[in-house]
């Protein structure tokens, strides 16, 4: 037990550091010393500083996976426009709520100019497969309700990036606010989407209404 215990805390102080001085900028005897262990006790528990970085990595997507709504409900949602609406801003909400989140964000942020590996692993979790999944859930809805006027790729990019973006400013402040601050700003946020998601699938809602001279 004590080694489990040992092992998370050498994770977590490493996120806390990393997050805030950057991979480069943090070495394994700084991480040791904040732990209150040896230096040479790290490789007990990880082969390297590299070892360190891929289970932070790991651990931002095992906490997404933990935090993803089931799928049985988006195959509901998917029968209603309304019921979609909720489930996207619900899904951010669980996602992006999240101390740990917003500091492995950072952390990616800061690396994503100069370490390839943070580089490819942004491209492919924070960019590629959040888009590939609101597309099909777009495309899927539009097919549902014979619309072809509109595309499921610019409706992801416009939902998804509009969060992504937003999300991103929080992160960029978030080293310099309290943790009641921080929420406040979520909170703000999550409303943020909430209505900018509301707006788009209104514009939904009225060209599926349209098709159907409603």
């Amino acid at each position: 037990m004590r080694q489990t215990n040992t092992k998370e805390k050498i994770l977590q102080i490493s996120i806390e550091k990393i997050s805030k001085k950057g991979y480069d900028n943090v070495s394994i005897r700084s991480i040791a010393r904040d732990v209150g262990i040896k230096e040479s006790s790290i490789y007990n528990h990880y082969k390297n500083k590299e070892d360190i970085l891929d289970k932070i990595l790991k651990k931002f997507l095992d906490i997404l996976e933990e935090t993803s709504l089931e799928s049985s409900d988006l195959k509901k949602n998917l029968d209603n426009i309304e019921q979609l609406y909720h489930y996207g801003s619900e899904l951010f909400k669980k996602q992006l709520n999240n101390m740990e989140i917003i500091k492995i964000w950072r952390i990616i942020n800061i690396e994503k100019y100069h370490n390839e590996k943070v580089r490819k692993f942004y491209k492919k979790h924070i960019i590629s497969n959040p888009l590939k999944f609101w597309t099909n859930i777009f495309k899927t809805l539009l097919e549902n309700e014979d619309i072809d006027e509109m595309e499921p790729y610019k409706l992801a990019e416009e939902f998804y990036y509009y969060a992504l973006v937003r999300f991103d400013l929080i992160v960029l402040d978030s080293t310099y606010m309290s943790e009641d601050k921080l929420q406040e700003q979520l909170d703000y946020l999550f409303k943020q989407i909430e209505d900018y998601a509301l707006k788009i699938f209104k514009n939904m809602d009225s060209a599926i209404n349209e098709k159907h001279n409603i």
